[in-house]
C-alpha cells in the first residue's frame, strides 16, 4: 500500500505527463482510502492548465472548494498567473479579492504577480499599494 504521498508524487508525474485521467484514477483510489489530501487537486489543476483546458481547472478547484478541502494560496496564484498571462486582468483581481475574502494570505508570488500585472495594465497606483503591502507583512521586496 502507497502512503498518501506517493500517490501525491505519481498523480503529479502523471499530470506533468498530460495523463490527467490517470492521475483522476489515484485519486478516486486514494478518497477509497480515505487518504486524499488537497495537495494532489493542485497537481491536477496544474495539469489542466498546462494543457490549456481553463474550464476544467476551475471545475477542479471549485470542486476543491465545495468539498470542503483547504484552498491554499498557491492554487489561487497558479490560476492567476494563468489568467494575467491570457489578459484576463479582471478575472485575475476578482480571484486574488476571494483569495482574500476566504482569509488565505498571498505570498510573495501571488503579490509579485498582481504588481506586475497591475503595472501591464497601467494600474500604477494599485501596484504600489500591493508593493507597499508586501514590505508591511515583511516579505524582501525588490
Amino acid at each position: 500500500m502507497l502512503d498518501p504521498e506517493n500517490f501525491e508524487v505519481l498523480a503529479k508525474g502523471l499530470c506533468r505527463d498530460s495523463k490527467i485521467s490517470d492521475a483522476l484514477e489515484i485519486v478516486s483510489i486514494m478518497k477509497r482510502s480515505h487518504v486524499v489530501d488537497g495537495n494532489i487537486y493542485g497537481s491536477i489543476i496544474n495539469g489542466y492548465l498546462r494543457r490549456n483546458e481553463v474550464s476544467k481547472a476551475f471545475d477542479m478547484f471549485r470542486s476543491m472548494e465545495e468539498s470542503g478541502h483547504t484552498l491554499k494560496a498557491s492554487f489561487y496564484t497558479e490560476l492567476m498567473q494563468y489568467l494575467f498571462r491570457s489578459s484576463e486582468y479582471n478575472e485575475a483581481c476578482k480571484l486574488y479579492d476571494e483569495m482574500l475574502e476566504s482569509g488565505i494570505q498571498p505570498d510573495i508570488v501571488a503579490m509579485t504577480a498582481l504588481v506586475a500585472s497591475h503595472i501591464k495594465n497601467n494600474h500604477i497606483p494599485e501596484a504600489w499599494k500591493v508593493f507597499e503591502s508586501m514590505k508591511e507583512k515583511g516579505f524582501r521586496v525588490t
